[in-house]
């Protein structure tokens, strides 16, 4: 079986070139026959700096031109032609959205990062949570709604997703919302305005926010949900369970790190995801593998 090609550009992330090229050069320790994938860079003249050919092993290396820019096109055409399965990258939101926009739906008015949360009810989605910081245009979230409904019904295994407009009251809502919600109502699944404990509880399926809002619960939910175990393992110590205190905050911060949720897929262009900017060469590398567990052998 031919093994999935993943791309990625050298040009990216907090660390910049020299980090995805060790990142791409480590990720061949993750493959394994049932999870086999070549790696793609996409780099600006002079990115390999420092690194031979040697070095490189399976990687394939294509020099684009000389700015940020010409990496991004060459690998969405690439992404077009089928010459790669996916686009694993930390670039940041503002450059990927730019060039996303050539590459899907003409309808559809931006594309949204889509993540998903560990509720009571099991794993819930949000989208956006970074693309798009501020909405003022409601037919935004009509498109998210469609993009992120199209995702759950055909990837996650939810046939009928409740689909609710982020508020933080079930009656008032700002001018944009409230246009939203005129858009949105009668659209399949639209269950109205969701406040953050219906979310919380697993009563919706998906959640419509704007990026600035998205984003802050994603990075909320890790250190919240950090402070928590540390209060609870606090109370464990003093009722007298040191043994389970110990061990509490170890393995809930294995759960809880974004480690365990280094990707977000970018709804609109294809099988695009995005990773954290402050990823490492480890991360990164464990990042292209988990890109390689959807399924992005079948089409978008």
């Amino acid at each position: 079986m031919k093994p999935l090609r993943i791309g990625t550009l050298a040009t990216a992330g907090d660390y910049g070139a020299q980090e995805v090229i060790k990142a791409a050069i480590l990720a061949s320790r993750y493959c394994s026959p049932s999870n086999d994938f070549d790696l793609v860079v996409y780099a600006k003249k002079g990115s390999s700096e420092g690194f031979s050919m040697d070095d490189m092993g399976r990687i394939a290396y294509y020099e684009t031109g000389n700015t940020d820019t010409s990496e991004i096109r060459a690998a969405f055409e690439a992404l077009r032609r089928g010459d790669i399965n996916a686009i694993v990258t930390p670039k940041n939101s503002h450059d990927l959205m730019a060039m996303a926009k050539n590459y899907m739906n003409p309808d559809i008015e931006r594309p949204g990062l889509i993540g998903g949360f560990p509720t009571m009810g099991g794993i819930r989605y949000v989208t956006d949570i970074g693309a798009t910081s501020r909405v003022d245009d409601p037919k935004v979230f009509a498109g998210l709604a469609e993009l992120g409904r199209d995702y759950l019904i055909r990837h996650c295994g939810i046939a009928s997703p409740r689909i609710g407009l982020h508020n933080i009251s079930t009656e008032h809502a700002y001018p944009t919302l409230q246009r939203a919600y005129e858009l949105l109502d009668g659209f399949p699944g639209f269950v109205g305005y969701a406040e953050p404990a219906k979310f919380w509880a697993g009563e919706i399926d998906l959640l419509l926010i704007d990026g600035f809002g998205g984003n802050s619960k994603l990075k909320d939910f890790e250190r919240i949900g950090l402070m928590t175990v540390s209060m609870c393992a606090d109370a464990l110590s003093k009722a007298g369970y040191f043994d389970a205190a110990k061990a509490l905050p170890g393995i809930m911060k294995a759960r809880l790190s974004y480690d365990s949720y280094l990707i977000s897929l970018l709804l609109g262009p294809g099988w695009v995801f995005r990773t954290h900017g402050n990823c490492k060469a480890e991360q990164l590398a464990k990042a292209f593998a988990m890109a390689v567990k959807h399924p992005i052998q079948e089409p978008y």
